[in-house]
């Protein structure tokens, strides 16, 4: 990854403004990133790898789903498991 996590987390916590999200990540403007309400959102959106990442995540979602005899049962683990992941995390992830 051209930026770490690190790097990310550098630019949240420093108390100089002129740090941004979108002056760490290399592709934050021409992936119209500042769209994206979620800081998590905005970092998978701007960084390339976590990008590529997201996007093999999908995938593999989606070819979990088009194996099941009832797809409706997945989904609704899948709601569960984001309610619980929201409920016992600080930080929104919508």
């Amino acid at each position: 990854m051209s930026q770490s996590f690190g790097d990310f987390a550098l630019a949240q916590d420093s108390n100089d403004p002129n740090h941004s999200i979108s002056e760490k990540l290399p592709v934050f403007a021409e992936n119209h990133c500042a769209e994206r309400k979620n800081p998590a959102n905005q970092l998978f959106c701007g960084d390339p790898e976590l990008n590529a990442i997201g996007a093999r995540l999908a995938s593999a979602i989606q070819e979990r789903l088009n194996r099941l005899a009832d797809r409706r049962i997945a989904i609704e683990e899948n709601a569960e498991w984001i309610r619980d992941r929201s409920a016992n995390s600080p930080h929104s992830y919508s």
